[in-house]
């Protein structure tokens, strides 16, 4: 058997192991190390040491049930030592509830049949007579030309339930599945709440007693989901629940509260420090490689850590807190830990009113936009115009991005946000170019988030946003920051579609990122915004903003691609510009942004000038 995929299976903990040392050796069916003559110390007797910490029996067997490898978490689920299961001992089947046979073998005779994985419950019959509902996951493995060879499973104990399996389904009857988890056998949110209860119904009685809660969120693992498929994901979490499980004591419990989010609660410990110690201690296990399939996974978490019980009475205040660490946790990147407190409290409670005052926005309509235009350099002919959002609150005024983006963002509202002025944006500069007869060419240029690409039908979104305006794709500019561009492929291959759909292209604060000409000579951009900053120092005689703005035109014209000067505010700027050959520019010097009926107006009044 493949030790990777196995040691994934039983929990995870040797992986770190395996990654640190070649070795492929198979280990001994009690899990020690395979030769005795071993020197004590040696990298043998650390991967003895790490298969005692792995909670539950991890096991291979034959078809016929016979146990050919197995952890020492053997004697804690069966009452057998796992030598005694490998040597001539019962076989797993042996150990069923004679009642459970029958769902057994045909969950068992599904993954023959099947190839795929199954999870079931049932009444394991221990040595010494006792019955213990146990939660089983089973793989098939050596499949070849001639089907299934061998099983690989991991078992672990459920606790003493009196819940009778469900015959139909082989999964946990209605009172079972209430508390734990189908999937991973973790308890569900409502076990971990009663727990929380008790524990703070006793540190009422006893002050001193201390206990933490951990909130774990899984770091982009929705793209899991997406590249490997649903089956793929429930196996990782599988994997991942038993990591979790490893790295805390048999008095601690883990849940699984949604989706990837899980919890963990460690009763008496000494101190928060105790409870740091974990929250590192799962940063790093997670970290590890996850095998999937031989698929090597990364994946990070964002932890959240409350201490208690501080002053908290109810279950869902413990629960809130260490979701809101966590939340923190993920803004400032993820794959780390955050520790709850007042602070945090109030910036989160502060970020959830925005939040709301945001959703109430889209529904009554409060968003603006102004457009600023975009001027040809020297003519100063307008070419187009860039769709800037504004936010007319009820009673903070009108709001600048910088004021709400953010939380926009992280709520994911910015979404929903985009495709609003994506909408208004396309229908006000199809009217423009109806109205103006030299105004053909005239397009908006509109600011697109990163989070907006991840949409699956984007492309046809924006064919049908274009095909309602009725404005010709050439009429739209989607404007991207650079550093989206360096960190998502993704981003790149729907750039490279809305090129083709007739969509112009640019690159927003160029100059802020690392982009290089290699990379920028293999997207589809025609255009590169010089961020205002760099605008700003070439007056006041900056060498530096001077030489950035030299390059990127010099590498623009070798790149055919267009350079457009941000925030140009003095005639000196405008002026520099066109000897260093920017193409474009926009900014107050030329003119401020206006609502949609006074850049009507404005064009109106261009146009009956020229006919004067």
């Amino acid at each position: 058997m493949d030790p990777f995929r196995f040691f994934a299976v039983a929990g995870g903990l040797v992986i770190a192991w395996f990654r640190r040392h070649e070795s492929r050796e198979e280990f001994a069916a009690s899990g020690t190390p395979a030769s005795a003559a071993t020197p004590a110390g040696s990298h043998q007797d650390r991967r003895a040491r790490l298969l005692d910490r792995i909670p539950g029996l991890g096991y291979c067997c034959d078809l016929n049930r016979r146990v050919t490898e197995a952890t020492r978490g053997s004697l804690e689920v069966t009452g057998y030592h796992a030598s005694d299961l490998v040597q001539g001992g019962p076989r797993l089947d042996d150990l069923v509830h004679p009642k459970d046979r029958p769902e057994v073998g045909r969950q068992l005779a599904t993954v023959i049949g099947s190839g795929k994985p199954v999870h079931f419950t049932y009444r394991l019959l221990a040595a010494d007579g006792t019955a213990r509902r146990v939660w089983e996951t089973v793989w098939p493995c050596a499949c070849g030309p001639g089907g299934v060879q061998k099983l690989e499973g991991f078992i672990t104990t459920l606790g003493e339930e009196n819940e009778k399996p469900d015959r139909g389904t082989g999964q946990p009857a209605l009172g079972l599945s209430v508390l734990h988890d189908p999937l991973t056998g973790l308890s569900r949110g409502a076990l971990l709440g009663d727990r929380l209860e008790q524990l703070l119904h006793r540190s009422n009685r006893r002050p001193q007693s201390a206990f933490a809660l951990l909130h774990i969120d899984l770091d982009n693992f929705r793209s899991v989901n997406e590249h490997h498929g649903r089956e793929y994901a429930d196996r990782f979490l599988e994997i991942t629940a038993r990591r979790l499980e490893a790295c805390v004591r048999v008095e601690d419990t883990v849940a699984r509260l949604v989706d990837d989010q899980f919890a963990v609660l460690l009763t008496e410990i000494n101190g928060v420090e105790a409870a740091v110690r974990v929250a590192r201690r799962i940063s790093e296990l997670l970290n590890l490689p996850l095998f999937v399939d031989h698929d090597p996974v990364r994946i990070t978490a964002s932890i959240g850590v409350v201490f208690g019980p501080a002053s908290y009475r109810r279950p869902k205040e413990l629960l809130r807190d260490a979701e809101t660490a966590m939340c923190r946790a993920k803004v400032h990147g993820g794959n780390s830990y955050e520790l709850f407190d007042r602070a945090t409290h109030d910036l989160a409670l502060t970020r959830l009113l925005l939040e709301n005052d945001l959703r109430e926005a889209l529904r009554r309509r409060q968003f603006e936009l102004l457009y600023q235009p975009i001027v040809g350099l020297p003519c100063g002919k307008i070419e187009g115009f860039e769709a800037l959002l504004r936010w007319r609150h009820p009673e903070r005024g009108l709001l600048r991005p910088e004021e709400f983006l953010q939380s926009a963002i992280e709520s994911g509202l910015i979404v929903p946000i985009t495709w609003w002025i994506l909408r208004q944006a396309c229908s006000h500069v199809a009217n423009w170019r109806a109205q103006c007869p030299a105004g053909d060419d005239l397009y908006v240029s509109v600011n697109m988030h990163g989070r907006q690409f991840e949409d699956t039908d984007f492309i046809e979104r924006i064919r049908d946003t274009l095909g309602r305006a009725d404005l010709a794709a050439q009429g739209l500019r989607i404007e991207v920051t650079e550093s989206a561009l360096m960190i998502d492929e993704e981003i790149t291959r729907t750039l490279r579609q809305l090129r083709t759909l007739g969509v112009q292209l640019a690159v927003d604060d160029f100059g802020t990122g690392h982009s290089s000409v290699a990379t920028l000579s293999k997207l589809p951009i025609r255009t590169l915004k010089v961020d205002r900053s760099f605008v700003a120092g070439i007056e006041q005689g900056e060498d530096e903003a001077t030489a950035l703005i030299r390059t990127v035109v010099s590498m623009a014209q070798g790149l055919t691609m267009e350079v457009v000067g941000e925030g140009v505010e003095h005639a000196e700027q405008a002026a520099r510009l066109m000897e260093l050959g920017c193409t474009s520019a926009q900014g107050y010097f030329f003119a401020r942004p206006g609502t949609a009926d006074q850049i009507t107006a404005m064009l109106a009044s261009a146009v009956s000038a020229a006919a004067g």
